[in-house]
């Protein structure tokens, strides 16, 4: 009797266990599922409302910046909560894609027209409806003066003023150059990025290129933007676009009556420069490594951007032939 009542017991405790493990299993599956249906939802809130506009432009017409203003900060909120459920701004989740969306690649808006160059870089940061609410809706008033985006528009102005002082800090800087306070949109991004918000790396390095009369410390804020934006994202054609501006400050330095040697962060733009990944020689740079004195470099720097265009030239190549071939 004793052997048949261990046998009765041994049973229901693998009944017991049997039932856990189904219980465990099924609610596995419960939370794998509730985890993806919120990550799904979270990949909507990211990518999927580039045309959401229709609240944004309903508040514009009515001419309640106030409203508008705050429709816009509750959107970054829902965003970033967004953002964070797939991991942060360096989540495997957003990846490539999120990595390379960027704004309207044409238009008239001040964002367009002004921050060309920049502002498509730090849109990944913006939910998507305000970015193109923004990009499409702002005027670019003064379109041949990039460094004035001066707005007659008055609901505009208010708007912008709105945005000044808004609890969010990207719409804060946005409005402060909207209104053309330079200074204060230059500082105000300079001390975001010195806080190691790397939302900020494209708006202080446009304020650098367009603002900062001082160029060591503008050369620092777009080497940093180089390398920390551009170089990690493969955007060599945007590179050599801002090794052309890099040029321009390093140049004004080097040749300061208040400077007897080559500034170090002087150097540090040619020594970026005998390592990069460009296919065209930035202007000026031969003449910027003789006259900084290192005419052996500025060789070595023709040559690495003429075997960067000879390897350029030869991927095209292969990927023409095997285009051919699949034909």
């Amino acid at each position: 009797m004793k052997i048949f009542r261990s046998v009765r017991c041994a049973d229901r405790r693998g009944r017991v266990a049997l039932g856990v493990f189904v219980l465990a299993v099924v609610g596995l599956l419960f939370i794998a599922v509730e985890d993806m249906m919120a990550r799904g939802s979270a990949f909507g809130e990211v990518y999927g409302r580039e045309w959401a506009t229709e609240r944004f432009e309903e508040l514009h017409e009515r001419g309640d910046g106030a409203a508008l203003v705050r429709e816009m900060e509750q959107r970054f909120d829902e965003y970033e909560a967004a953002v964070d459920k797939l991991g942060g701004w360096d989540s495997e989740y957003l990846g490539k894609p999120f990595m390379r969306r960027q704004a309207p690649k044409s238009g008239i808006s001040a964002l367009f027209c002004h921050m060309h160059g920049y502002g498509e870089l730090l849109t990944r940061y913006m939910p998507s409806d305000v970015e193109w609410f923004l990009y499409v809706t702002v005027p670019a008033d003064g379109y041949h003066d990039s460094r004035a985006p001066r707005m007659t528009d008055d609901p505009w102005q208010e708007v912008a003023k709105l945005m000044a002082e808004s609890r969010h800090p990207m719409l804060k800087a946005l409005g402060l150059w909207f209104r053309g306070e330079f200074e204060a949109y230059r500082k105000f991004v300079y001390q975001k990025v010195e806080e190691g918000d790397r939302r900020f790396l494209a708006m202080a390095a446009h304020a650098a290129d367009r603002y900062d009369e001082d160029a060591q410390r503008a050369l620092r804020h777009l080497l940093d933007f180089k390398a920390e934006v551009l170089a990690k994202e493969g955007r060599y054609y945007q590179m050599q676009l801002l090794n052309e501006v890099m040029m321009k400050d390093a140049f004004s330095l080097i040749e300061s009556e208040q400077v007897s040697s080559t500034p170090e962060v002087v150097s540090e733009v040619l020594d970026e420069l005998l390592n990069t990944t460009e296919t065209s020689e930035a202007k000026q740079a031969y003449d910027l490594f003789v006259k900084a004195g290192r005419l052996g470099d500025a060789e070595l720097y023709r040559k690495r951007v003429a075997q960067n265009l000879e390897q350029w030239k030869r991927r095209n190549e292969e990927a023409r032939r095997r285009y051919e071939m699949r034909k």
